[in-house]
């Protein structure tokens, strides 16, 4: 199985908080949610900049009979990119760990395992 996500950004909220962009996904009791409602409300295109396409693929899975150690297990092939007019090009995961980085600044590999550890 895989999915690919478009993910956007939303307009912030004047003030630059989001109470009202999140405000945009709460329908009125008068309102029926249906896809006119979503392309006029919180999707509509002038409210939105499209920030990534992010890939998340099980490129391979083994039963728990076969691996037993681990009552099975999968391996994930995860990917972002960045879309400008015609340019695709592989963007960094968030959330992880930059280990070239790491490795050449002893200080930021400390606080890495500090933070780790608590």
């Amino acid at each position: 199985p895989f999915n690919f996500s478009a993910v956007y950004n939303a307009a912030p909220d004047v003030d630059g908080g989001c109470v009202g962009v999140a405000g945009r996904w709460t329908p009125q009791l008068d309102e029926s949610v249906d896809a006119g409602w979503l392309i006029g409300g919180p999707l509509e295109r002038t409210a939105l900049t499209f920030k990534q396409l992010e890939l998340n693929a099980q490129v391979v899975r083994f039963p728990s009979g076969q691996e037993t150690e681990f009552g099975g297990q999968a391996a994930y092939l995860m990917r972002i990119f960045g879309i400008d007019g015609a340019a695709v090009s592989e963007k960094p995961l968030e959330n992880t760990p930059d280990t070239a980085r790491l490795a050449e600044d002893a200080a930021l590999k400390a606080r890495l395992a500090d933070y780790v550890r608590t």
